[in-house]
């Protein structure tokens, strides 16, 4: 597979994009979506010269399908997914292969108790990290230039692609009735 990089580094915030302070939202730009720009800018030149390489950039399910209640996150990532697409197309002649993957909910530390309970139910759809490790890898050496992980999450992004006011609907409804039963304030 030869030598690569792996940009996953990030955060989130769920909070209401009315309520969310735009210096935060600043520091969101700058570390998911600046941080993974700076690191290919520090390893495209080694990668360049020896005309191999390849790059993992860690969007999210919120990169293709904005939300409610993570506006700014899923604009960070949405930034990533353009990235991604662009720099898979030009990097390509330069023997540089990029792949984007799109997990959904993965479970680690970023889901704390308090997030959990502004999300609408999602008990039991959670991978494992080293299961959402594996999938990525596999996708890598599959050649994708993106993966949505877990796979059963293709047909709302689908969706969202077909029907982007319909499927934006569904998933407001959706989100925003968690937030209620959270007891957020969404008026």
């Amino acid at each position: 597979m030869g030598r690569g990089l792996i940009n996953s580094a990030g955060y989130a915030r769920h909070i209401l994009f009315v309520d969310h302070d735009p210096a935060d939202i600043q520091e969101m730009m700058l570390t998911n979506y600046m941080g993974t720009v700076h690191w290919i800018k520090q390893v495209l030149p080694a990668m360049r010269e020896r005309k191999q390489g390849w790059i993992v950039n860690v969007s999210s399910f919120a990169g293709k399908i904005g939300q409610a209640d993570e506006v700014a996150y899923s604009a960070s990532k949405f930034a990533v997914t353009g990235l991604s697409e662009g720099l898979s197309q030009e990097l390509a002649p330069m023997g540089i292969h990029v792949l984007c993957v799109y997990p959904t909910l993965v479970r680690t530390e970023m889901f704390t108790p308090e997030i959990m309970a502004r999300m609408p139910d999602a008990a039991g759809t959670f991978i494992e990290a080293d299961d959402f490790a594996r999938r990525t890898l596999r996708a890598l050496a599959k050649g994708r230039i993106e993966a949505v992980i877990p796979s059963q999450m293709k047909g709302p992004i689908i969706l969202n692609t077909l029907f982007p006011q319909w499927m934006g609907r569904m998933v407001g409804r959706v989100k925003l009735a968690a937030l209620k039963k959270a007891g957020v304030n969404i008026q």
